[in-house]
């Protein structure tokens, strides 16, 4: 892997089938967004499991999704209603953060690298961004449990890094 890595992390990675009684198949992952893509990995310095290419999206192809229901069982059940959705002509890859702040720094990650490199769309995600957040902070006053996400196991230790040769 070559080029500026923007940002690193812990997430949790929608999968592309539905699991037990048609609920969504979520998986822990660790993430690294460069300039042109996102790659996952099963861990921190584990297998590469799969690769979004960011070249062709738009600041409209990021998007805050609507929350969903806490997870039950014990690996998912605290995959947040922190949810992002990104769009690009072969695919749709959707990932969860654990809290408003983590989603925020990935939205702002991913925003910069598709402004940076001449990919700003006509128009602006802002305000739909701020539509969603004021119905995350909405559904999180009345339906979220800040305990659950704060004894998670599996949490986001941000990592700083510039370049990677």
């Amino acid at each position: 892997m070559n080029g500026s890595v923007y940002r690193m992390g812990s997430i949790y990675k929608q999968g592309s089938s539905r699991g037990w009684f048609g609920r969504d198949n979520w998986k822990a992952r660790y993430a690294i967004l460069t300039s042109d893509c996102l790659l996952y990995y099963k861990h921190r310095g584990g297998t590469l499991k799969g690769r979004v290419d960011l070249s062709q999206c738009t600041l409209q192809d990021i998007e805050v999704m609507p929350s969903d229901c806490l997870k039950s069982d014990s690996e998912t059940k605290n995959t947040t209603i922190w949810r992002v959705r990104i769009k690009t002509p072969g695919r749709q890859f959707v990932m969860a953060s654990y809290s408003q702040a983590d989603m925020d720094a990935w939205i702002e990650a991913l925003e910069n690298v598709v402004f940076q490199y001449g990919r700003p769309s006509s128009g602006s995600s802002v305000d739909t961004r701020l539509s969603s957040m004021d119905q995350y902070t909405e559904m999180k006053s009345t339906s979220y449990n800040t305990s659950v996400a704060s004894s998670s196991s599996f949490r986001f230790r941000p990592t700083k890094v510039s370049r990677i040769a």
